[in-house]
């Protein structure tokens, strides 16, 4: 865990060498917690989305799922969440390591490169389609009708115990009682 004067010290020795390589007009610190609304407002806005990590074993990053999900053309070093989203079908470029000097390598490929840049955002957007939550929702819920299409659904009925029907009728007002039990069946 990071602390929070750690942290700071962090930004200050990046501030620093803002300054010492003037970099000043290209470099903005925000120095708050981004909602997603503003966080999707900033990467939309971007030309390329860096996502570097030095350590390999990062498991997951929230804000290269953000840019995928923006369909941004992403630069990063070689972690396994970035592995697995973005070396299939060349959705990003991962650098061999972490050093600066390959970072750079990459970044300047894209930026010197249109045609490049376009085809990362058009297999980053494709992928990030397919991580929406209304894509999830949808993928999910094609899930439940094929399942309920297969099986018979375990449905208690006044006294006479559980009755096989074969289909699933939910009003809204059932639904807080729906469980599923141990043995695969819906229980309403």
């Amino acid at each position: 865990m990071l602390l929070r004067r750690e942290g700071e010290r962090y930004r200050e020795m990046l501030n620093g060498l803002i300054s010492d390589l003037n970099l000043g007009d290209h470099v903005k610190f925000i120095n708050h917690f981004m909602e997603h609304e503003e966080l999707g407002d900033y990467l939309y806005m971007t030309d390329i989305y860096l996502s570097p990590y030095p350590n390999r074993d990062q498991a997951v990053s929230g804000t290269l799922a953000f840019a995928i999900g923006c369909g941004r053309a992403i630069v990063s070093t070689p972690y396994e969440y970035a592995l697995a989203m973005l070396a299939e079908e060349q959705r990003g470029l991962i650098a061999a390591d972490a050093t600066p000097e390959n970072i750079a390598i990459l970044l300047d490929r894209v930026l010197s490169n249109p045609v490049l840049k376009a085809h990362l955002e058009r297999k980053t957007a494709r992928l990030g389609k397919t991580t929406s939550w209304p894509y999830v929702a949808g993928q999910y819920a094609n899930l439940a009708t094929r399942i309920v299409s297969k099986f018979h659904i375990m449905t208690e009925v006044g006294s006479t115990g559980p009755t096989r029907v074969s289909s699933l009728e939910v009003r809204a007002s059932n639904i807080e009682r729906t469980s599923v039990s141990a043995r695969g069946g819906m229980q309403l």
